[in-house]
């Protein structure tokens, strides 16, 4: 039997390679077995690599769990030593405050807001195709947890969507191979005339994002 061409998770044309959702540079060369990848075009395949890397260096340098320091220290850290890297790591690091919580003081963090958009998006739509096996469109909404500057709007929207996690008989939890590392929670399901995906997502055991998709008709 002819072999069916493969479309890209984003745009669904055909696929030219493979991308990690998450991306790989999340994880340490010793954590890199049995990853989740989608199928991806070319153009989607180099888009995105500036931004991967943006956010690699802001996530990892956020978390305050016991394994994301030691994965900076292998990773960003040794790049942020170059000295063409001063602007990056001044910016890094202002970015990082520690606020108060009801469990003490925490670490939060200050994400641009057009590259944790795109970010979370295109995760969200690498984990809809891996699960439905169709791109997905509609208005796309993200919240993260630990961002100072998180708006009102995004935190009720955060703990409006947060509860229904909880809800075994509608969410899925997905089995990965690095939970300390990345996991996730999803839920498909229809209001009305409005599709929805939702996905809740975890980096390094700490900083959580909850990200959703809604439109009349969710595939494109």
């Amino acid at each position: 039997m002819p072999q069916i061409k493969k479309s890209c998770y984003w745009c669904g044309k055909p696929a030219a390679s493979k991308a990690h959702v998450p991306p790989l540079n999340l994880y340490p060369n010793n954590k890199r077995v049995a990853l989740l990848t989608v199928p991806v075009c070319q153009e989607h395949c180099e888009a995105f690599a500036l931004l991967d890397e943006k956010m690699r260096h802001s996530i990892q340098a956020a978390c305050h769990s016991a394994f994301a320091p030691a994965v900076f220290d292998v990773k960003p850290a040794p790049a942020l030593e170059d000295p063409q890297a001063v602007g990056l790591v001044k910016k890094l690091f202002q970015s990082i405050r520690q606020i108060a919580s009801p469990m003490g003081l925490t670490k939060a963090a200050q994400f641009e807001h057009d590259d944790c958009k795109l970010y979370l998006e295109k995760i969200a739509r690498g984990l809809h195709y891996k699960h439905f096996k169709s791109p997905i469109g509609g208005e796309f909404a993200f919240a993260i947890k630990q961002s100072f500057s998180t708006t009102p709007r995004m935190l009720d929207f955060f703990k409006r969507l947060s509860p229904h996690f909880s809800n075994r008989d509608a969410v899925k939890v997905p089995r990965v191979s690095y939970p300390e590392i990345f996991q996730y929670r999803y839920i498909k399901g229809q209001h009305g005339k409005t599709s929805m995906f939702a996905v809740a997502m975890r980096f390094y055991s700490d900083l959580e994002a909850i990200t959703i998709f809604t439109s009349d008709g969710v595939t494109e």
